[in-house]
Protein backbone atom coordinates (compact mmCIF):
# COMPACT_ATOMS: atom_id res chain seq x y z
CA UNK A 1 0.00 0.00 0.00
CA UNK A 2 2.83 2.40 0.84
CA UNK A 3 4.41 1.75 -2.55
CA UNK A 4 1.15 2.63 -4.32
CA UNK A 5 0.85 5.86 -2.32
CA UNK A 6 4.42 6.80 -3.18
CA UNK A 7 3.84 6.15 -6.87
CA UNK A 8 0.74 8.31 -6.82
CA UNK A 9 2.72 11.06 -5.11
CA UNK A 10 5.52 10.89 -7.68
CA UNK A 11 2.94 11.04 -10.47
CA UNK A 12 1.49 14.20 -8.93
CA UNK A 13 4.93 15.82 -8.74
CA UNK A 14 5.65 14.91 -12.36
CA UNK A 15 2.28 16.31 -13.47
CA UNK A 16 2.98 19.60 -11.71
CA UNK A 17 6.46 19.70 -13.28
CA UNK A 18 4.98 18.84 -16.69
CA UNK A 19 2.53 21.77 -16.47
CA UNK A 20 5.59 24.01 -16.64
CA UNK A 21 7.41 22.21 -19.47
CA UNK A 22 4.70 20.37 -21.48
CA UNK A 23 7.07 17.44 -21.99
CA UNK A 24 5.95 14.54 -19.80
CA UNK A 25 8.82 12.26 -20.87
CA UNK A 26 11.42 14.87 -20.00
CA UNK A 27 9.71 15.71 -16.71
CA UNK A 28 9.56 12.03 -15.75
CA UNK A 29 13.21 11.46 -16.65
CA UNK A 30 14.36 14.54 -14.79
CA UNK A 31 12.42 13.64 -11.64
CA UNK A 32 13.47 9.99 -11.42
CA UNK A 33 17.11 10.90 -12.07
CA UNK A 34 17.24 13.77 -9.59
CA UNK A 35 19.25 13.82 -6.39
CA UNK A 36 16.07 14.74 -4.54
CA UNK A 37 14.32 11.53 -5.65
CA UNK A 38 17.32 9.50 -4.48
CA UNK A 39 17.26 11.16 -1.07
CA UNK A 40 13.54 10.66 -0.61
CA UNK A 41 13.70 7.02 -1.78
CA UNK A 42 16.49 6.25 0.67
CA UNK A 43 14.61 7.92 3.51
CA UNK A 44 17.46 10.36 4.09
CA UNK A 45 15.51 13.54 3.51
CA UNK A 46 12.18 14.58 4.98
CA UNK A 47 11.20 16.01 1.63
CA UNK A 48 8.26 13.61 1.41
CA UNK A 49 6.52 16.03 3.79
CA UNK A 50 6.73 18.87 1.26
CA UNK A 51 4.01 19.78 -1.20
CA UNK A 52 3.95 18.47 -4.77
CA UNK A 53 4.44 21.99 -6.07
CA UNK A 54 7.54 22.53 -3.90
CA UNK A 55 9.07 19.25 -5.03
CA UNK A 56 8.34 20.00 -8.70
CA UNK A 57 10.03 23.38 -8.40
CA UNK A 58 13.08 21.87 -6.71
CA UNK A 59 13.65 19.20 -9.37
Amino acid sequence: MLYICQQERWNNVIEVKDMNSNQIDFSTFKFYNSKMFQLISQGIADLHCRSDRYLAEEV
